[in-house]
């Protein structure tokens, strides 16, 4: 289990996660990414780890294959196109993406919009500027809606970076009250195209 954080900032994304990967009671810290940026697409996967690398290695094939510029694309096209490059991987790789223990959602953003892709091939845009998927996702959308609150109401001024704090307080907030939710701590943005890492949820550019 996991959590997946997405926070937009003009037309562009950023997206956060947690490293942690679950098997029953066992709990196994990895160094397998569970977000990516593809060219102008950040992507992330939550569920079932293997279905979940499957679909995050489907769509960015599909990147590569495709490297037309984004704009030409409309956006609905693009992410069926995910959607069929997931369900086509898992056929080939004989994964069964039905049974309960086997489920996979993908939050996928870009050009400042966010999309929720399912292992049936279903999606939908949502219309926020910041979303959450996975375990942790409850807790994280709560903080997000409170941090995004203040700012908006001037009760804490605006942060230079404040999407990259946005999803650093989600993420922590999950952190604290998910067992399922921990570190190591990744982002990536489609913005600056750069990735940070961190140990603890307190401050990205802390001592830790």
């Amino acid at each position: 289990m996991t959590v997946i954080v997405g926070y937009s900032k003009d037309k562009y994304n950023y997206l956060g996660a947690d490293t942690l990967v679950t098997m029953g009671d066992l709990i196994v810290p990895t160094s397998s990414p569970k977000i990516l940026l593809c060219n102008k697409t950040v992507l992330g996967a939550a569920g079932n780890n293997r279905g979940g690398q499957l679909a995050m290695d489907a769509i960015s094939d599909w990147e590569e294959d495709n490297v037309f510029d984004m704009d030409d694309t409309m956006p609905d096209y693009r992410i069926s196109a995910y959607s069929q490059a997931m369900r086509e991987r898992f056929e080939k790789n004989s994964y069964d993406p039905v049974p309960e223990d086997n489920t996979v959602e993908v939050l996928v953003g870009y050009d400042g919009r966010w999309y929720h892709l399912f292992q049936d091939g279903g999606w939908y845009e949502i219309r926020y500027k910041f979303f959450a998927i996975g375990s942790g996702s409850l807790v994280a959308l709560g903080a997000l809606d409170v941090y995004d609150e203040m700012q908006l109401s001037n009760v804490v001024e605006w942060p230079e970076k404040y999407p990259e704090q946005a999803i650093q307080l989600a993420i922590g907030a999950s952190a604290k009250y998910i067992t399922s939710v921990g570190p190591m701590y990744l982002l990536v943005n489609n913005e600056e195209k750069e990735s940070i890492e961190w140990k603890s949820w307190k401050r990205i550019n802390s001592e830790q």
